[in-house]
């Protein structure tokens, strides 16, 4: 936004509470909310921000930092064959070197390396998906943190997730136990006959 779209008084004092609000570290929100307090229409808000917080230097340009980017990127040599960790890692750390540059920019700015070079880039990994319900979770937790976990102890632990705690573990606890100890039939069958339990 040019400064003589705007009068000149009102862009000083828009200018001085840019700055104050930067040195105070007050939030952006709350800085546009405060320009709008000085009469600037909305629609020149942000524009007029922006334009204050590049000339005033209080944060560099998106050019500029796509030129530093590029920079970094060109010290840095680049394995085609990576994986897609392994080049956000990269990211991480010119978005580190590059203040302004966030990861999700640095990532874009490998990834059209790539197009350049015309390879493919590498996909991010799928993350697992699926869902566990809380009987499915206590289960799985409290035989994951004591594999021997008694029929007691996993019962106060169901019974705080659903009301039918004692008749899920009378159907299925024998097998839930051979499962977590890796044992056959046989073996579970013979652990709880030893226990006294049938």
């Amino acid at each position: 936004m040019e400064k003589n779209n705007i009068n000149r008084e009102i862009y000083k004092k828009a200018e001085k509470i840019i700055i104050s609000g930067y040195n105070e570290k007050i939030s952006q929100d709350e800085i546009k909310a405060s320009l709008v307090s000085l009469g600037i229409p909305f629609s020149s808000i942000n524009p007029l921000y922006r334009c204050i917080v590049y000339d005033r230097r209080l944060v560099k340009n998106p050019v500029e930092i796509t030129e530093e980017v590029c920079t970094e990127l060109d010290t840095v040599e680049i394995d085609f064959a990576e994986t897609f960790e392994t080049l956000q890692r990269l990211a991480e750390e010119i978005s580190e070197k590059v203040g302004g540059a966030s990861v999700v920019k640095v990532l874009r700015s490998i990834r059209s390396v790539f197009e350049e070079k015309g390879k493919s880039f590498p996909r991010k990994t799928s993350v697992v998906r699926g869902r566990i319900g809380n009987i499915g979770q206590t289960i799985i937790n409290n035989f994951h943190e004591n594999s021997e976990v008694t029929e007691k102890e996993l019962l106060i632990e169901l019974e705080k997730v659903t009301k039918n705690a004692r008749k899920y573990l009378k159907a299925n606890y024998k097998m839930l136990y051979a499962l977590a100890n890796n044992m056959s039939v046989k073996e579970v069958l013979y652990e709880f006959s030893k226990k006294g339990v049938l």
